[in-house]
């Protein structure tokens, strides 16, 4: 008798999937949106020229900038989409600092809006994008823009790791 009350359990809740499926097949399903999808350069024929270009090249380049909007994005896509060379971008700040036209209060979100435009940019130019190790505006805040050895010395020692110089990459 047990027996019996599972199978009749079973095909009820059978019987209520397949309604319920039978609902979402009713729904047309949507094309992805553009944000969606990679890139055109990024897809199909063109994707494939660039996996091709860049199986002819060891080259490798990084251009370190202070802050976003300091980075040469012409170069950069030459280098990266046009002779396949690997590209990094290493940033050493969000740009929160601005150029100080902005209340104190709103350098957190400039560094925020900055840093989307900057990685939107980065899909264009088809770079790997680094940040520093911690943050370095210290400007806006302690009024000096003047580095410490020590934090001269931890950007010298991640340069050297990153570029490869010490053998680990």
């Amino acid at each position: 008798m047990l027996t019996g009350m599972h199978r009749v359990a079973a095909q009820e809740k059978t019987q209520q999937s397949a309604r319920i499926e039978g609902a979402y097949a009713a729904i047309p399903l949507a094309e992805p949106s553009e944000i969606a999808l990679p890139l055109p350069e990024d897809r199909g024929a063109a994707a494939l020229e660039q996996s091709l270009r860049r199986l002819g090249t060891t080259a490798s380049v990084m251009m370190i900038v202070a802050h976003p909007d300091d980075e040469d994005g012409a170069l950069l896509t030459y280098l990266s989409r046009g002779l396949g060379a690997r590209a990094t971008l290493l940033t050493l700040n969000r740009g929160e600092g601005g150029q100080n036209a902005m209340s104190a209060d709103a350098y957190d979100a400039l560094g925020i809006i900055r840093t989307n435009e900057l990685l939107k940019a980065d899909e264009y130019y088809g770079v790997i994008q680094l940040w520093a190790l911690r943050w370095t505006s210290d400007f806006p805040k302690l009024r000096s823009n003047r580095s410490s050895a020590g934090d001269m010395n931890a950007y010298s020692t991640m340069l050297c790791w990153l570029s490869g110089v010490n053998g680990h990459r």
